[in-house]
């Protein structure tokens, strides 16, 4: 069902609950006006999605030994088309696209880090398995290192600070969805304090553009990005309580 439809459909809910059920009433009205305000582009773009995706501008590190290229998964989907094999989520692919560009740009020197666990056993090809294709694929020829135990943020940067020590390496560039920058550098920060850290945000959600009457309607993709960014909020704070 649309958005709008929906909206509607409570509306008329909430008017028929108004005669003597004043609780109900009330419960459908405030469950009513949160919907709609998560579905309009005002909200989720430029009050949720903004404020997660502008914390860290895009920074590039120093070529050389001593700099690696962290890329975090972000999960993997369904691909009935590869024999109901796993295939990259677009959060990862966008991920891994950055990253490798980052990486090829800066030379075969430097090391590429793919952290990411195997969160649902899957018996599948591994999401870091994928990602590792998927670079080779993009043209990286260079140096890949597989960080393969982590199911959080805060583990992946627990488990790929282990490596990055190991390798003396100073310099880290932090690649992840421009949501999920804040969330994986304050883990980062908390992780290897003694490197050199540089966002690198990729593939932007926020739209940040006015369009009249329709940046107050209704949209299911409002509301799906409205969703990521609250439980990517949520992450945070946890993060924030919790620590690594």
């Amino acid at each position: 069902m649309p958005p709008g439809l929906f909206v509607v459909v409570l509306l008329i809910l909430t008017l028929c609950a108004v005669r003597g059920r004043t609780k109900i009433a009330l419960f459908l009205a405030l469950f009513t006006l949160s919907f709609y305000l998560l579905s309009i582009q005002i909200v989720s773009d430029w009050f949720l999605a903004a404020p997660l995706e502008t914390a860290y501008k895009k920074e590039i590190p120093l070529c050389g030994k001593d700099t690696a290229v962290l890329i975090l998964g972000g999960g993997v989907s369904y691909a009935p088309e590869n024999g109901n094999a796993n295939a990259l989520s677009l959060n990862t692919l966008a991920r891994v696209f950055e990253g490798t560009k980052l990486a090829k740009c800066l030379g075969n020197d430097t090391v590429i880090i793919l952290s990411a666990g195997d969160s649902y056993n899957e018996t599948t090809e591994k999401e870091y398995e994928i990602m590792n294709r998927t670079a080779k694929d993009m043209g990286w020829r260079g140096k890949t290192i597989l960080e393969t135990r982590s199911r959080t943020t805060a583990e992946n940067m627990k488990y790929s600070a282990e490596i990055i020590h190991d390798l003396g390496i100073k310099n880290v560039a932090v690649v992840t969805n421009a949501f999920h920058i804040y969330r994986s550098m304050e883990a980062a920060k908390l992780a290897m304090p003694d490197v050199n850290l540089f966002p690198y945000p990729s593939s932007y959600m926020a739209n940040r553009n006015f369009y009249g009457a329709y940046s107050f309607l209704p949209a299911h993709q409002n509301f799906s990005t409205s969703c990521t960014c609250i439980r990517e909020i949520i992450g945070i704070l946890f993060l924030k309580i919790k620590g690594l």
